[in-house]
């Protein structure tokens, strides 16, 4: 759709110069334009022809005139094409002209009749584009790609209100977003770029040292981007002792503030994904998780050091001023990892993980000998609220999102066991999908089997609540609509809120990383060679790791 109304555009007929015939002596003068002015007094007087005459002279006389006037927009009974929709959707996608009259009196038309207008969004249960945006269910509306012969990966994805996208990852050589080139100060360091609706980049900016620095997480509110690390990573603001969270100005990636704990969260070069999650209220107030050494965890803020209870892994709270609120520990006695953190419409959070071992987060505890996939609510204070564990030791939940209504969406995979999230049991290999009510009751769920590993490796929801999911596709992945051909390495679907349905799928010849939720479906991701993206052909390296920018028409 389009920002703004345009005025409708209506066809009309306008003669190319007017003139005047005016009898007088019997000789024909012509007036221009320039001669003629609009008047609304009685005409002059008229002729009227001889009758008993063969001539063709005529005879003036004295009969009455017709009163003057202006000149018509159109001729009476004259049917036109006409569109009254937007201006630059008229012909593009389903929008149709239709069809008008010209009234009686010629100064108007009647309604525009059989017209095809766009609709709100694109109806996924049909073919075509019936928002007449140009681009159809699941179109690749841009794409563009950064890297070289070096192994660079992209790991997370935001957006803000406006619809701009802000992607992260890490590199060791050298990136170009437009016309800002990115040079490594050490053996790796971050990129954070800002890309507008229209694929355009609009800035990118490097961070790091001389060592390896490593990106957890990004979101964005309408003025900021906050950015989580791994390590100590020096935005401008100073070095700290370990993970940090960086505050930037969305406008030109200058730093607000940055904050840091005083451990290093496990990244490695070539993770499919990382641990760690990361959201952000509108107001600016953040929450991000991680996982830990069990130790206790000391932070920074502006008003000094918070130490936090040890955990095998955490979830804090920062304020918009970069203080610390609180910092909860989660524990399990083998190992916890918190994998995706998303909020609710109360102010709550939710957390997708997997642990093994006593678990507690802060609900009381629970015993589990294999690692099982867990879904747990907290309050905006930080409080458990409950904790949800499914699987038989082969299932993590990895991503979760949540809708305007507080229904929730987990993403994860199945590596040949069988688990059960409430409705039918789920056994094999595949990737899963999950939805939940606000009170955690489920609704339905979904495996979709391949012949290895495969994997959601992000969830979203748009306005309406239907799911999108997207990941690493095993050989042969089907995701209801057939398997995927050879060559996929990743994919992306929407599901049906209601049942979990197939809408449309598309699979890519690249590991899909993150997705982020807007008017369009923004996702990064990785890839090799040469690869094609909807019309859009990415040319990489045929033995490096180059990484994919790409919006989707939901």
């Amino acid at each position: 759709m389009f920002p703004r109304a345009f005025a409708s555009r209506r066809a009309r007929i306008l003669p190319a110069s007017v003139f005047f015939l005016s009898a007088i002596s019997g000789c024909a003068q012509v007036l221009g334009l320039g001669d003629y002015q609009e008047g609304s007094g009685s005409g002059g007087s008229g002729g009227v022809a001889s009758t008993g005459s063969t001539s063709s002279s005529k005879s003036t006389g004295t009969g009455s005139g017709g009163s003057g006037g202006g000149p018509t927009m159109c001729v009476p009974a004259m049917v036109e094409t006409c569109y009254d929709g937007p201006t630059l959707t008229q012909h593009v996608g389903n929008c149709a002209d239709g069809m008008h009259k010209c009234l009686p009196d010629g100064m108007s038309y009647g309604p525009c009749v059989g017209e095809v207008k766009p609709a709100p969004g694109d109806d996924c249960a049909k073919a075509g584009d019936e928002n007449c945006d140009g681009f159809a269910c699941g179109d690749t509306t841009w794409a563009f790609g950064a890297g070289d012969s070096a192994f660079s990966s992209g790991y997370a994805v935001a957006r803000d209100p406006a619809g701009n996208s802000y992607f992260v990852g890490d590199f060791p050589s050298s990136l170009v977003f437009g016309g800002t080139t990115l040079d490594s100060a050490g053996q790796y360091d971050i990129f954070v770029t800002k890309v507008d609706p229209s694929g355009t980049v609009l800035w990118a900016k490097r961070f790091g040292s001389a060592g390896v620095d490593a990106v957890l997480d990004v979101a964005a509110t309408a003025t900021h981007v906050y950015v989580l690390t791994a390590n100590a990573v020096n935005f401008g603001t100073g070095l700290g002792t370990g993970m940090t969270l960086a505050k930037l100005d969305a406008a030109d990636g200058a730093p607000a503030w940055s904050r840091s704990c005083n451990q290093t969260v496990g990244a490695y070069v070539g993770d499919d994904i990382r641990q760690g999650g990361l959201v952000v209220e509108p107001g600016g107030n953040a929450y991000f998780t991680v996982q830990t050494s069990g130790a206790a965890l000391t932070c920074t803020s502006s008003i000094g050091q918070q130490t936090f209870a040890a955990g095998n892994a955490m979830l804090i709270k920062y304020t918009s001023a970069g203080d610390t609120s609180w910092g909860r520990p989660l524990n399990g006695s083998t190992f916890f990892v918190p994998w995706d953190l998303a909020a609710d419409p109360t102010g709550g959070l939710y957390l997708a993980g997997g642990g093994k071992g006593t678990i507690n987060l802060g609900c009381g505890t629970s015993s589990t000998a294999v690692e099982k996939a867990v879904l747990a609510k907290f309050d905006a204070s930080g409080n458990c609220v409950r904790v949800a564990q499914w699987g038989d030791g082969a299932q993590v939940a990895e991503s979760v999102a949540v809708d305007a209504t507080g229904n929730v969406a987990v993403g994860g995979y199945n590596d040949g066991g069988s688990i059960n999230f409430g409705g039918q049991t789920l056994s094999g290999t595949g990737a899963l999908v999950a939805h939940f009510d606000p009170a955690g009751v489920h609704q339905w769920s979904k495996q979709f089997p391949s012949g290895h590993y495969s994997t959601v490796y992000s969830v979203g929801v748009d306005p309406s609540g239907d799911i999108f999911a997207g990941g690493l596709a095993g050989p042969g992945l089907d995701l209801g609509l057939g398997p995927a051909p050879s060559g996929t390495l990743g994919y992306l679907i929407k599901l049906s809120k209601a049942d979990g349905s197939p809408l449309w799928s598309r699979n890519y010849p690249g590991r899909l990383i993150d997705l982020a939720m807007g008017s369009h479906v923004s996702v990064i991701g990785d890839f090799q060679g040469t690869i094609q993206l909807g019309s859009h052909t990415l040319m990489g390296s045929a033995t490096g790791n180059d990484i994919y920018f790409m919006s989707v028409d939901p």
